[in-house]
């Protein structure tokens, strides 16, 4: 069995992730993602999010 993560790996996961929610998996775009604003990236991340659960939404019906 593993031993706990440190915070700092959990931090990495976690940015990792939102970075290639908001490049959708295009590295390429990984550059251009980190110039951006905080707040900006965020917005974005908060769009797709709604975007994702309307698509769910009108799946279900």
């Amino acid at each position: 069995m593993l031993g706990p993560r440190s915070i700092d790996s959990q931090l990495q996961e976690g940015m990792d992730s939102q970075i290639r929610d908001i490049t959708k998996g295009d590295i390429t775009k990984e550059a251009q993602i980190l110039r951006l604003d905080t707040w900006r990236a965020l917005t974005e991340l908060n769009a797709q999010a709604r975007e994702y659960k309307q698509i769910q939404h009108q799946l279900k019906k």
